[in-house]
């Protein structure tokens, strides 16, 4: 996908047709993010991306950040001192607005980062430096029997 200037800017990657066929809505990679996946792969063999260790919620309505509802005993949050109840509205100078934003976020950004992070911990706002980790691995489930 291209601009009207001939830059590119993003690649397509999927399409929502109902008849199968390539009319409908069209989803793209950003290019930017296609580059740090392609430098990724070629520095590490392997795509690289920034965890947290939280789990988010929405907030009510008309309210902007995320909610952490948990944190990840031991993880890079953890460590840095954040809490259940923390809103996160700030990460790496950049607004969360939502839950989505700091997933986006944090994908972003690589292991082993140190990120300064906004959040309101009983109304009062403050940063606290997250040195992002790496998602640990998905554990498999027993086999049933």
């Amino acid at each position: 996908m291209i601009d009207v200037a001939g830059r590119l800017v993003g690649i397509n990657s999927a399409i929502l047709s109902r008849g199968g066929g390539s009319e409908g809505i069209g989803f793209a990679i950003p290019a930017d993010l296609a580059q740090r996946v392609v430098a990724s792969l070629k520095k590490q063999g392997r795509v690289a991306r920034g965890w947290l260790g939280v789990s988010t919620e929405a907030r009510p309505r008309g309210q902007r950040g995320a909610t952490i509802a948990a944190v990840q005993r031991g993880g890079p949050a953890d460590r840095a001192g954040l809490l259940p109840g923390d809103v996160i509205v700030g990460m790496g100078g950049r607004e969360i607005d939502q839950p989505d934003d700091l997933v986006s976020t944090t994908l972003e950004v690589e292991p082993g980062t140190k990120i300064d992070i906004d959040v309101v911990r009983d109304g009062k706002r403050r940063t606290l430096q997250v040195e992002l980790g790496s998602r640990p691995p998905l554990r498999r489930m027993a086999p049933a029997g």
